[in-house]
């Protein structure tokens, strides 16, 4: 019988998944609750993992992260666990031979759900492993607990297209990190090609919501600006800096000189060096 491994939520630990796997169809049509049950299945895979294993949380921590009341612990799970063994994906790719159409793979994500005497089992597809496991470029790996803090799947889906561009980092006190995103690819993640169709209401209650959710539990605060082509907006060149960014522009040259001193002075203590007054 295969060993269960228990579930690691730390605030350090990482969810790693291939780019493609973050603008796949489907997954946009999650519930919240199974969108952060199926983030937390993901982040258990380890770096040097050659395959899925069984993972298990106790109802009482399960409660505590989906926010759940401990009475209805067991209804909630069995809601939740039914949807992600009814969830795929789909992933899209050109077709070369007939160019107006589109070939397609499709995955279900899970392939067991359990609960046990008060005990939440779960396992990934192993169907999915390249999507997941040893992925060695295009791969995006933003923290849990990111995740976890949010109340809105549009939250989720645009910090996860966020952190593709940002590299998985987050700017600290100094940082200026710019890069675009496509009007397309933010109404895929959030299944919105169909909703919101005016872009007032789009930024109100999709693109604005999720920055400012973003500037409350990720630390980053994101600023953007149209990009047009003609009069049609097709993507946001955005800027992203720390909630406790400091713009060095603004401190003076003789507190900069300081600081460089000071750094250097650490810098050579820290190689042994002596130093002199």
């Amino acid at each position: 019988m295969e060993q269960k491994k228990n579930t690691d939520t730390r605030k350090t630990v990482r969810t790693v998944t291939s780019n493609d796997f973050i603008t796949a169809m489907g997954i946009e049509e999650m519930t919240l609750k199974a969108r952060k049950l199926l983030y937390i299945a993901i982040s258990q895979c380890k770096k040097n993992d050659q395959e899925f294993f069984e993972y298990q949380i106790n109802a009482k921590d399960f409660a505590k992260l989906m926010d759940i009341e401990p009475d209805n612990v067991y209804r909630e799970a069995d809601k939740i666990t039914d949807e992600l063994m009814k969830s795929f994906i789909r992933l899209e790719m050109p077709d070369q031979k007939y160019k107006k159409k589109k070939n397609y793979e499709k995955y279900q994500i899970f392939s067991k759900c359990s609960y046990l005497d008060g005990i939440l089992n779960f396992k990934i597809n192993p169907d999915m492993t390249g999507y997941f496991l040893n992925l060695k470029k295009d791969f995006t790996q933003p923290l849990l607990n990111d995740f976890l803090k949010m109340k809105s799947n549009y939250s989720i889906e645009i910090w996860h297209l966020i952190q593709r561009e940002m590299k998985s980092i987050k700017p600290n006190s100094t940082d200026i990190i710019q890069f675009d995103l496509s009007l397309e690819e933010l109404r895929a993640v959030t299944g919105t090609q169909d909703k919101l169709k005016q872009m007032v209401h789009f930024k109100d209650k999709c693109f604005d919501k999720a920055l400012r959710e973003i500037y409350d539990n990720c630390g980053v605060n994101i600023t953007y600006q149209n990009i047009r082509i003609g009069r049609k907006i097709v993507g946001f060149r955005c800027t992203a800096v720390s909630v406790v960014h400091i713009d060095t522009d603004n401190i003076p040259d003789d507190v900069k000189e300081r600081a460089r001193q000071g750094m250097e002075r650490i810098k050579n203590s820290q190689k042994g060096e002596k130093i002199y007054d």
